[in-house]
């Protein structure tokens, strides 16, 4: 005799939908190294399988905790997916994703740029000291001679100039992409309005 007293069964329709992978990664550099840009997962996305109504309210999928330590080269590193809260009935495919860490050494840049002049009345000429300012950035070591002058815009615009001071803040309103910890040397610089 089979006893079926605690036999379920679901026969909902199965459904299926794409959704996003998310990391969970704890992760610690050596040498003044780190992540360029940011992690690649592969598959990025992934399919859930199930009940309609057990998948409607899933919208992501996230690992397992990846913890990598001492951190200075690159690695691929593959790392199981949990299975979402309430989603005991839930399939996914594939279980598990490749987390890519493309790892690299950064060191400390430097550029001089020449400020130009925003919003300067029609006629006028703009002077500013220093005439040159001094940005100071960290880029990976492997980039750092690809970097240029022309990557990146410093303006000074007469319309911030506090009343009764000669000093402007300088804006980046360009920079490259991948660098960061970006810092002007001043940050505010004094000007001279000559009308011709």
């Amino acid at each position: 005799m089979i006893d079926d007293s605690n036999s379920y069964f679901n026969f909902d329709k199965k459904a299926n939908k794409t959704v996003p992978v998310k990391l969970n990664l704890e992760v610690t550099y050596k040498n003044r190294c780190r992540i360029r840009d940011s992690v690649h997962l592969k598959p990025d996305h992934i399919e859930i399988w199930g009940a309609e109504e057990d998948i409607k309210n899933i919208n992501y999928v996230e690992t397992e905790m990846l913890s990598l330590k001492n951190l200075e080269k690159p690695i691929t590193q593959k790392v199981k997916l949990k299975k979402p809260r309430n989603g005991a009935f839930v399939e996914l495919v594939p279980l598990e994703v490749e987390a890519l860490l493309d790892i690299v050494k950064y060191t400390e840049g430097s550029i001089e740029l020449t400020p130009e002049a925003m919003n300067l009345p029609p006629g006028a000429r703009l002077r500013i000291f220093p005439p040159r300012v001094t940005v100071k950035f960290n880029a990976a070591y492997e980039d750092l001679q690809k970097i240029s002058e022309q990557q990146f815009r410093a303006t000074v615009d007469i319309h911030t100039m506090e009343k009764g001071s000669n000093q402007v803040r300088i804006l980046l309103s360009k920079i490259p992409k991948g660098i960061d910890g970006v810092r002007l040397l001043p940050e505010k610089v004094e000007v001279l309005i000559n009308k011709e």
